[in-house]
């Protein structure tokens, strides 16, 4: 079971394994917070590149070995396409007390990440427990749409998930 709570990861060691789609997502989440990112992967994307060109990142371009996972990194990212390899990733974090989010089985990850919306000093985090990272998305959007344009819709897919969940629908939102 996760606990949601913030943490200080400015000039923290973090690394990514894996350099696609998956990678980028979580990169992208985690970037702006001033990490130490190291990332290792075969084909990385066009973001990952660029931010390794622009000395944001340090990509390396090669296969994951068990020796690149070393003591001093605070939190590793398991995000290849291949879920055998990502869960031995955690396995592998998990015996040096490393942090570990395996972004294809989230049963074992020791941490998972919160779609995050950040206004001034107020941050806002919408999170699944890694159950359903498309509803957290929509979730996401549907605020930012409803504090851009005044809607509802974000309040409306809440009390729909609320209903669902305890199956009364004459009970009245709170």
């Amino acid at each position: 079971m996760f606990l949601t709570f913030s943490i200080n990861i400015k000039n923290k060691k973090i690394l990514f394994i894996g350099s696609g789609k998956l990678a980028e997502h979580k990169i992208k989440n985690v970037i702006n917070h001033e990490p130490s990112i190291h990332v290792i992967g075969i084909e990385a994307t066009d973001y990952i590149l660029n931010l390794n060109k622009s000395n944001m990142i340090s990509y390396y371009k090669k296969e994951f070995n068990e020796d690149d996972i070393k003591n001093d990194y605070f939190m590793v990212f398991a995000a290849t396409n291949n879920r055998e390899l990502n869960k031995n990733i955690s396995i592998l974090c998990k015996n040096k007390n490393i942090l570990c989010d395996n972004v294809s089985d989230h049963n074992y990850s020791d941490v998972i990440t919160p779609v995050n919306i950040k206004i001034d000093y107020i941050d806002i985090s919408i999170n699944t427990n890694g159950e359903n990272p498309g509803l957290t998305k929509e979730l996401k959007d549907l605020l930012l749409d409803d504090m851009v344009n005044n809607n509802c819709n974000f309040e409306e897919k809440i009390k729909e998930i609320y209903y669902k969940k305890i199956g009364d629908h004459e009970n009245n939102w709170k």
